[in-house]
């Protein structure tokens, strides 16, 4: 581990690392909901993400826009796996947490950030608690049902709206 002692409160164990990458996620993500929803480059995003061919006829270079949205999505994957490799050992399937974070995206709301972080603190918990009560052999199968009722039941999630395509 690269930091010292975990920190002990109210029955729970929580090491050093865990904390720092907490904080520095919460800024990642403050940062990120600044730059989409106050920036002029966010609103282009947007735009572009609703209609490209209308954000071409208003000015947006459609291509740039494009580039700074892999751009960033790249540079918080790679944030990402810094912080697997912090916690965890690195291993090939370790890639396979990208479905997590595609059901969390599922359940918080396809497109929307507030929703995608609500998404993802649930399944935490949901998961958390089902590997302590049911083992973590099963645990999956119920995530991926939970997903499932959810996108029977409320498919487009907890914080995503209902957008109608205009002829």
């Amino acid at each position: 581990r690269f930091f010292g002692k975990p920190l002990r409160w109210a029955g729970l164990v929580i090491s050093q690392s865990d904390i720092i990458i907490l904080c520095i996620s919460t800024f990642a993500l403050i940062v990120l909901g600044y730059v989409v929803q106050k920036t002029r480059l966010g609103r282009a995003l947007r735009s572009v993400s609703f209609d490209r061919d209308t954000a071409s006829l208003m000015g947006i270079n459609v291509t740039r826009v494009i580039q700074f949205a892999f751009f960033i999505s790249g540079a918080l994957a790679g944030l990402a796996g810094v912080f697997l490799g912090i916690n965890y050992t690195l291993y090939p399937t370790l890639g396979s947490l990208v479905v997590k974070g595609f059901i969390a995206s599922v359940i918080g709301g396809l497109g929307s950030l507030p929703g995608a972080v609500i998404g993802a603190m649930l399944l935490g918990i949901v998961e958390t608690s089902l590997i302590s009560t049911i083992g973590s052999g099963y645990a999956p199968v119920f995530t991926f049902l939970i997903m499932l009722v959810f996108l029977l039941l409320r498919p487009r999630g907890i914080a995503g709206s209902n957008i109608q395509e205009k002829a």
